[in-house]
């Protein structure tokens, strides 16, 4: 067997490693980018490149939500224990926004 990523062979001082995202087998040179892996809690580990420019790009991608940025129904307060969560309302507007963006998307698509 050989390197995923290099395509070396292994022996005996060419050890095998899995790269712990996608699982192939890399030798330890191919493994040196650490990057947090969903798949093992989000914990640092080194990834092979392939897995490092996803994982890049998804927490490239990832968007912080500005609560004060919300429509202001959605993140109101009232006096006792009926208070709403502004947590609980970004998570809302973002499920409302998604919604609509996937609508738009099929829309567009049956027009074409």
């Amino acid at each position: 067997m050989s390197c995923f990523g290099c395509g070396k062979k292994y022996g005996l001082f060419t050890k095998e490693h899995g790269c712990p995202s996608c699982g192939y087998s890399y030798c330890i040179k191919c493994l040196k980018r650490p990057m947090p892996v969903p798949r093992h809690g989000g914990k640092v580990l080194n990834v092979c490149l392939i897995c490092y420019d996803k994982l890049s790009k998804l927490q490239a991608s990832e968007k912080v939500i500005d609560i004060e940025a919300l429509p202001g129904v959605l993140v109101t307060k009232s006096k006792g224990n009926n208070s709403t969560d502004p947590l609980v309302a970004a998570a809302a507007a973002l499920l409302e926004y998604k919604k609509m963006y996937l609508f738009l998307n099929i829309f567009y698509y049956c027009i074409i």
